[in-house]
């Protein structure tokens, strides 16, 4: 009777764990959506450029002749290196990868509105 009772305490525990979990999923799943919407609505009214990496700005306002270097001073890289890799993503297909030492070399690329710049260490 003991072992029994301690294995229904134990199932409890674990189907308490697990909701939890799920819940914290769905929670955070949410967020993401919300996010992800409200990105899409603040393109939408104001296009831009994202600037994903170490930086203060992520999201730059699109000019006319912006480019990826301009892009990148405009979100303040905050990193201590040069990023090792740069790239363009545009509609969800990677256009252009730069290693970080091409920027020094005069390497640039023209953005368009809703472009994303990605910075790896």
């Amino acid at each position: 009777m003991l072992v029994y009772m301690i294995l229904l305490a134990v199932c409890g525990c674990e189907s308490r764990r697990e909701a939890r979990d799920q819940q914290r999923a769905a929670f955070l799943a949410g967020q993401q959506q919300a996010f992800a919407q409200q990105q899409a609505l603040l393109q939408a009214a104001h296009p831009g450029v994202t600037v994903r990496g170490l930086v203060e700005n992520p999201f730059v306002p699109w000019s006319d002749g912006l480019t990826m270097s301009k892009a990148i001073v405009a979100a303040h890289y905050t990193g201590f290196m040069n990023p090792t890799i740069v790239r363009v993503v545009r509609n969800g297909q990677v256009v252009q990868q730069f290693e970080g030492v091409d920027l020094l070399r005069g390497k640039d690329l023209p953005l368009q509105p809703g472009d994303v710049v990605d910075l790896a260490q």
